[in-house]
């Protein structure tokens, strides 16, 4: 099997998969029904997120809500973008207001970080989260403890960023980095530590009831579900 690339949103780079011995769980059992989102094992969310009944439906969703919204801009007057608004969605989107448990902690977990610590993240986003988090128990010391837990990934991506932009500015390319898989396995260890940092099942909820529903991700709908279940979960290892 050739390598292929993947969208993802693990600080907002895409790891390259390989071959692994591990299969996607199609035939895992399906969850008891009404089981909260951060219980969700990693077959069984793979096993839904790739099912192909399940897929079609969510794409006919997708595909509904797409229409619906260049509608309404048509009733209102509003001109189309002739870019934005004629991308359909992909076949294998998840939008986290309507599946959160398809997500795999490890997706989650980048958005998180990326969203909150420097050079991308931001107050507003962070405030956010506080808003949500308080309500689960975690205190004003959410951002030091994950800041101090996660500072090998947070560092590595500080030098990528300053290297992406120092050559951007030079107008070259932006090399990519002698160990392509460094950054899955740092944010493997940094979610490790923030398991038991905060207690795994207190930290999976902070993950699904709030990074979870703002976030929508889209893989490519050119690649083949079995491959696309291997490649995510070789990320949720940590590309080990």
């Amino acid at each position: 099997m050739k390598p292929i690339w993947l969208l993802s949103i693990a600080l907002g780079l895409g790891f390259l998969s390989q071959e692994v011995s591990a299969q996607p769980a199609e035939n895992a059992k399906a969850p008891k029904k009404g089981k909260p989102a951060w219980q969700w094992t990693l077959d069984e969310r793979l096993a839904a997120r790739y099912d192909p009944t399940a897929v079609k439906a969510r794409h006919a969703r997708r595909l509904a809500e797409h229409e619906a919204y260049r509608a309404a801009k048509r009733a209102r007057g509003i001109p189309e973008d002739p870019v934005f608004d004629h991308i359909e969605p992909s076949p294998y989107s998840v939008e986290g207001k309507d599946n959160p448990e398809l997500f795999l902690p490890h997706e989650l977990f980048g958005h998180l970080l990326i969203t909150s610590f420097p050079p991308e993240g931001d107050a507003y986003s962070r405030r956010r989260i506080e808003q949500r988090a308080a309500a689960l128990g975690f205190g004003s010391d959410l951002w030091p403890r994950l800041e101090r837990i996660a500072e090998p990934l947070l560092a590595y991506a500080r030098e990528r960023h300053k290297l992406a932009m120092k050559t951007l500015r030079a107008g070259a390319e932006v090399p990519e980095p002698e160990d392509i898989y460094l950054r899955c396995r740092l944010q493997a260890d940094a979610l490790a530590a923030a398991k038991v940092e905060f207690g795994e099942e207190a930290f999976f909820r902070l993950l699904y009831e709030t990074v979870a529903p703002s976030l929508g991700i889209s893989d490519s709908p050119d690649q083949d579900a079995t491959e696309l279940a291997k490649a995510l979960r070789y990320q949720e290892k940590g590309c080990r």
